[in-house]
Parts: C-alpha cells; sequence; structure tokens
C-alpha cells in the first residue's frame, strides 16, 4: 500500500475511535411516548419534537416517506428505525418513539421507533446506525427500553458499544 493510503486508513480509523454517542443530540425529551397510530403521524408527532418550522417539518417528512417507499425502516425486533439527512441541521438528533401497543409499519408491528435525522456533515453516519441497529438486535434491551422509558438504556449501550464493550 501506498503511504497515502495507509494515511487515509489511520484517518478512517480514528474517525471510527472517536465516533460516539457525544456527537449526537439526544433531544432534551429523547424518549416520547406516542398518541398516534398511524405511521406517517407517528413520523409526524416525532418531527414535532426536532423544534423546527413547520414547512421545514413537511419537508422532512417528505424525506423520510420518499424512503420508506424504497424500502420500510421496520427492522424486526418490534423496531424501526426511519431516517434521512438534513442540509441544514448542524448535528444528528435521534428521537426515540415507543407505542406500547404497536403500530402497523408496512406489514410489522412497530413499538420502539427511532427517528434519525443526520447532519449532512455528520462523518460516522454509518457507525451511529450500525450501533443503533445492533442495539435492537437484543429482544432483552428493547424491551428494557420501551418498559423503563429512559433514554440511559440506549446511551449506556452506545457509549459501551464505542468502546468495544457491548
Amino acid at each position: 500500500l501506498s503511504e497515502n493510503a495507509l494515511d487515509i486508513i489511520a484517518e478512517k480509523l480514528r474517525d471510527i475511535r472517536q465516533s460516539s454517542v457525544e456527537e449526537v443530540r439526544l433531544l432534551p425529551k429523547a424518549v416520547h411516548q406516542l398518541a398516534s397510530v398511524s405511521r406517517e403521524d407517528v413520523l409526524a408527532e416525532l418531527l414535532g419534537q426536532l423544534n423546527v418550522p413547520q414547512e421545514e417539518q413537511g419537508r422532512i417528512l417528505q424525506q423520510i416517506l420518499e424512503r420508506e417507499k424504497i424500502t420500510s425502516t421496520a427492522i424486526g425486533n418490534a423496531v424501526a428505525i426511519p431516517h434521512t439527512i438534513l442540509d441544514s441541521l448542524e448535528e444528528t438528533k435521534i428521537i426515540v418513539g415507543i407505542k406500547d401497543e404497536g403500530i402497523l409499519w408496512e406489514g410489522d408491528i412497530v413499538r420502539l421507533v427511532f427517528l434519525i435525522v443526520f447532519a449532512k456533515n455528520e462523518p460516522s453516519q454509518n457507525i451511529l446506525f450500525r450501533k443503533i441497529y445492533n442495539f435492537t438486535r437484543d429482544k432483552e434491551r428493547v424491551n428494557k427500553l420501551i418498559k423503563d422509558q429512559k433514554i440511559e438504556v440506549l446511551t449506556e449501550y452506545l457509549e459501551g458499544e464505542s468502546h468495544g464493550t457491548h
């Protein structure tokens, strides 16, 4: 490998090591008990937590729904991870929605929704998405987050996962 290629690999490895939950803005009320019963209404309800102008919320909702047309973001274990990238956002934001009785989401019943709005300049989108996806593969953790409704269930996992302890 050339010296330039080695430098690029070393830089990517530094980015991965430095990637942590601290780079992400979990909103003040990051766990939200959902009142809505349809997928579109749930997305609008969660987007309402972003504190952005109504027309911006509408644009973000359309982006997410267009993404859902490609393939559903319901990933099993009663979880969906709708997501989009927003040019005007300075930092990535995550909102967690919980609906105990579930929501019909493209043929799946979803009880836990991780809405992620990535900032365009977020260097670790794939890493963050992988960490959240890995969290959702553990039914016990998913059920604990639904039951306790405390964001610490997620943040403790993400912080530990970023240090290789999960």
